[in-house]
């Protein structure tokens, strides 16, 4: 009896050797492929692809060795990072027309961190964008010296905004791995 019982949890609490990302994309007509790389330091490895059904949903098993930044792709420039553990099961849902600024992560508080940490990032460069265009039309002007003082005090405040939220990031979440990609976010200044 015991080594039966033995035998049965032995078997019933195997480890996981591999990751699960499962999703769904909406709009994702005409959607084949999702392809999933590996950020190494200069490139971007392709570590498992896999078909999107006519559902727009789709199961990737990926082998992964290490934690590390993981990039799903269903083309070149529609993209989006996540931070995927050795034994992580993940369920994502997207817009398959923008995964990038649409996506939505559960399974991975990583990721999630990642993803929000990129949102925000792109909102303030979406933020200074603006302002640039608008110095810009106004830049040869005469105009351009009245409004010059509030084009000024919104950049500096959105700047000042965004490296609040990452080093509140940090210091909120200094023992998570996506801390290594808001670093690179801070002014080294």
């Amino acid at each position: 009896m015991t080594i039966a019982v033995i035998l049965f949890f032995g078997c019933t609490n195997q480890r996981i050797d591999h990751v699960v990302i499962s999703g769904k994309l909406f709009n994702s007509e005409g959607t084949k492929k999702i392809y999933m790389d590996r950020l190494d330091l200069n490139t971007l490895v392709v570590i498992d692809s896999t078909e999107v059904n006519e559902k727009g949903e789709f199961v990737l098993t990926p082998k992964i060795h290490e934690i590390g930044f993981y990039r799903l792709h269903l083309q070149q420039n529609n993209f989006f990072t996540l931070i995927v553990d050795t034994v992580d099961s993940i369920y994502i849902e997207a817009n398959a027309s923008d995964i990038g600024y649409t996506f939505s992560v559960n399974g991975s508080e990583s990721s999630d961190l990642m993803r929000q940490l990129h949102q925000f990032v792109i909102k303030t460069n979406k933020q200074l964008d603006s302002l640039k265009k608008v110095y810009s039309a106004y830049q040869n002007t005469p105009e351009l010296p009245s409004i010059m003082p509030s084009l000024d005090a919104a950049f500096t405040s959105t700047v000042k905004k965004q490296k609040e939220f990452i080093k509140d990031f940090i210091s909120n979440h200094s023992t998570d791995f996506s801390c290594v990609a808001a670093v690179n976010y801070l002014d080294p200044q």
